[in-house]
């Protein structure tokens, strides 16, 4: 994988059309939201190959004028196994605002389901030696600011789509709507929760992009002088709870590397025996590092 996310292109909206005048020929209407189901506009997939990827549409929905992100996945078969079926269930869209850094997200299915913590096998049964793990495929399309619950003025988002290990090349989004006069959001001091920078023997080397590796539930980053800025933002999905946590620091001046424990986020049960691990992703913007993945140990 890639240590950097390419941005793959700016999707512009046309001007919202005057009340009662009929949409554009090429805007999707959105009558049932979330909607499941490959589209004419689903990604596709070489093959033999996995994947998680997503289009973006103009759309009008229950909110006026939107995106319609239309996403596709295929992965090997243990995913069914331990989702039951429910991958839409376990891929998070998540969008940050550009102009101000606040993060929007959510899961992909309809928001009455009954919660996945609930239903998956963390622990499927290990296939026999040689036979062929199938792939499986899942769709889901979501009406992007009512699932996620943008706000209503105008807004470009870096948009990706999250599936454990997996995730999607990020993509640019123009939301219509007014103009916003919000304020980004302060950053914690990263002391009060446990942030050091600074390099150590545990530091990964970055030659582009942000790197990360863990050591026990440390976490250790290093970005590289290309792709340096000013903030960052952590997040951690629990494999086990579905929760996401999220934390955005600043980064100082001359400082490249960091480190912090994952239990400065939480979002994690320490009760539950069993499979346990989390799944860490760090960036801004367009730039995020891979997936990490962090084991945790049982009781």
């Amino acid at each position: 994988m890639r240590v950097m996310m390419a941005m793959l292109g700016l999707f512009v909206l046309a001007a919202p059309a005057a009340p009662g005048a009929p949409l554009q020929a090429d805007v999707l209407v959105i009558e049932k939201q979330p909607w499941s189901g490959a589209q004419p506009q689903s990604p596709s997939f070489a093959p033999g190959r996995s994947g998680l990827d997503f289009a973006l549409v103009r759309a009008s929905g229950s909110r006026g004028l939107t995106l319609a992100l239309i996403g596709a996945a295929r992965v090997p078969g243990r995913y069914g196994e331990i989702y039951r079926g429910r991958i839409d269930g376990a891929v998070r869209i998540v969008a940050v605002d550009l102009r101000t850094g606040a993060m929007f997200e959510s899961y992909a299915e309809p928001r009455n389901a009954v919660p996945l913590s609930a239903v998956l096998n963390p622990d499927p049964q290990a296939q026999p030696a040689g036979t062929h793990d199938d792939q499986v495929e899942c769709y889901f399309n979501i009406d992007l600011r009512v699932q996620l619950g943008l706000p209503v003025h105008a807004a470009k988002y870096a948009v990706f789509a999250w599936l454990d290990e997996l995730v999607s090349p990020v993509r640019i989004a123009q939301v219509p709507g007014e103009p916003s006069t919000e304020s980004a959001p302060k950053p914690v001091d990263a002391a009060s929760i446990g942030v050091h920078f600074g390099t150590s023997a545990q530091t990964p080397r970055a030659d582009e992009g942000i790197a990360l590796r863990s050591d026990g539930s440390k976490v250790y980053g290093n970005v590289a002088p290309s792709a340096r800025q000013s903030m960052l933002r952590i997040l951690a999905l629990d494999f086990r709870t579905r929760s996401l946590s999220s934390l955005t620091f600043a980064l100082p001046k001359k400082q490249n590397a960091f480190d912090l424990d994952l239990s400065a986020l939480g979002g994690y049960d320490p009760n539950v025996t069993g499979t346990q691990k989390t799944f860490v992703l760090v960036g801004w913007g367009t730039t995020w590092s891979p997936v990490l993945v962090v084991g945790r140990s049982s009781r």
